[in-house]
This record gives structure tokens, C-alpha cells and sequence, in this order.
């Protein structure tokens, strides 16, 4: 696994940045390297480090054919190289020499995502993401609630859901870097539904994302923290991240865009507390 660099954030502005809303339905922001830019990056509580397209890492000193160390993605398990930037910043941040994940993309390709913005941008900070009004706070206010807790070893956000079909909860991972929710087959057996002929896109840093078949899942009265999504229709899908979370064999579940759409995400990155809450603060009973 890759060791980071030092690195050091300042604030330098306060008050919410403006998200745009890509056509999956995710939320990015702008980016500056090294001062030049800006570039739209995926906000991304899935990833544990960021992540740049490589033919815009090739702008910042990149030469492919270096050391490789592994890194987790949705999907699969793989071996990366890094490309270290002197400054990066977003929604009021600076983060010097940060180590980012290259991921590989044709230099030719008309790129409309550069990248995913990763927990490490956030390290110290109390940030909030705010989905229904599409706003990223970088100097909120700690947590009301503690609805989930950064994964100690992976530190993205994880909670328990439950379903109005199930009578005990399971495990999610809250992803704003997946444009869907998606279930295990051990859930998909539990919830004994499925209708076939959905497709789905997998991730990637860049528009380039390949499609796969997949069963659908109709979750119904689904809850996560204070956040109440009556009707979400979900893709059964083994991931890989199910397996590096230690839930290849149980019930469990991603919760991505299509549900977290109108959710205010309040992740403390000191304390590893995250709150789950509507926009309207109504919490669900």
C-alpha cells in the first residue's frame, strides 16, 4: 500500500463552494494545481485518495513506468502508479505535495472528469456535503448525529441501513462516487427480488466507464442515519469493495447518488463521526 507524502491544508475561504451535477447524477468541483485550472473532480466519500486522469497528470510531471502500489476501486483491486502534486486546491483548501492515484486514460480522450477528490484532501477537516442544494462546506460545524463512522482502515464513511423487508440492518458504505446504489447477491438473495435488463456504468476517474449487465433491485423504505429514501431501484452487483470491507458473504450494500441525492453528508475527519441527514433537517422516524 502506498505511503503519502506530508501534507499540509490551509483555509482559504470560508463559506459553502458550488457544486455542478454531472449527467449521472454526481457532484463535482473545481480544482486547482499548482494554481492553474480549474478542472472538475467527482467528489468522491468512496475514495481514500484522490485521483487524477493521467493525461492531465502528464501536465504535472508524470512519466508512466514508475513504481506501482495497490489500490481499491469499486470494482476490483488493482496496481497503480502515484504522481505527486506540489499544490492542489478545492472549496477553499490547499493541500501541498499530495500524492495522487493515476488512473489510465487515452491522451486523445475529450476528458469531462479529471479526477476524484479523495478523503485526503480533507484530512483535519469537518466537511459538509450538501446533495439537494449541491454545495460543499469545507469549515462546517461538527456533526449533530453520529449515523455512520469512517471505515478505520479504509476511511470512508459506513452505516448501518435498514430495509421494511428486512427485520435486522445491514452494512453500507455511503458513496457520492457512484452513481447508483448497488447490492450484494447475499442482500439480493435476502430481499428474494430481482427483475433482469438493467445496465449499469462502472466507475472511473474520467467519462470513459464500462457498461455491464446487471439484475435490478427494488428497495423499498430504505434507511440510512436520518436519511429516508422510500423507493430506490438498486443494482445486485458483487463488487470487489464488498470483499476488501469483509462483507463478500453478508448482506450488505453501496449506497451511491440515486439515494444520497437530496442528503447533507457532515463528515468530521478528526473524529471519524459522519452524519446522515435530508436537506430540510426532518430526519426520519
Amino acid at each position: 500500500m502506498m505511503v503519502l507524502a506530508a501534507v499540509l491544508a490551509l483555509t482559504l475561504q470560508t463559506g459553502p463552494a458550488a457544486l455542478e451535477r454531472t449527467e449521472d447524477g454526481r457532484l463535482s468541483v473545481d480544482v486547482k494545481i499548482e494554481g492553474r485550472g480549474p478542472w472538475p473532480f467527482i467528489v468522491d466519500t468512496g475514495a481514500s485518495h484522490t485521483a487524477i486522469a493521467e493525461p492531465l497528470a502528464v501536465e504535472f510531471g508524470f512519466t508512466p513506468g514508475g513504481d506501482l502500489s495497490e489500490v481499491q476501486t469499486l470494482t476490483e483491486q488493482i496496481r497503480s502508479e502515484r504522481v505527486t502534486l506540489e499544490q492542489v486546491s478545492a472549496a477553499g483548501v490547499t493541500v501541498g505535495f499530495l500524492e495522487a492515484v493515476v488512473v489510465a486514460a487515452p491522451s486523445d480522450l475529450e476528458l469531462r472528469i479529471f479526477g476524484l477528490l479523495g478523503a485526503d484532501v480533507f484530512a483535519g477537516r469537518i466537511v459538509r456535503l450538501d446533495g439537494a442544494n449541491a454545495r460543499l462546506d469545507t469549515n462546517a460545524p461538527r456533526p449533530a448525529f453520529e449515523d455512520a463512522r469512517l471505515h478505520e482502515q479504509r476511511n470512508v464513511p459506513v452505516a448501518r441501513a435498514t430495509l421494511s423487508r428486512l427485520s435486522d440492518s445491514v452494512p453500507v458504505m455511503i458513496d457520492t462516487g457512484s452513481a447508483r446504489t448497488i447490492v450484494n447477491t447475499a442482500l439480493q438473495r435476502r430481499l428474494r427480488a430481482a427483475s433482469p435488463g438493467l445496465r449499469y456504468s462502472v466507475g472511473s476517474a474520467t467519462r470513459l466507464a464500462r457498461e455491464e449487465d446487471a439484475e435490478a433491485v427494488r428497495l423499498r423504505g430504505l434507511r440510512a442515519g436520518g436519511l429516508c429514501a422510500r423507493n430506490i431501484v438498486a443494482v445486485a452487483a458483487d463488487v470487489d469493495v464488498f470483499r476488501a470491507l469483509g462483507w463478500a458473504n453478508r448482506p450488505a450494500m453501496i449506497m451511491g447518488m440515486d439515494a444520497l441525492h437530496d442528503a447533507v453528508l457532515t463528515i468530521d475527519h478528526r473524529t471519524g463521526a459522519v452524519e446522515i441527514s435530508p436537506a430540510d433537517g426532518a430526519r426520519c422516524g
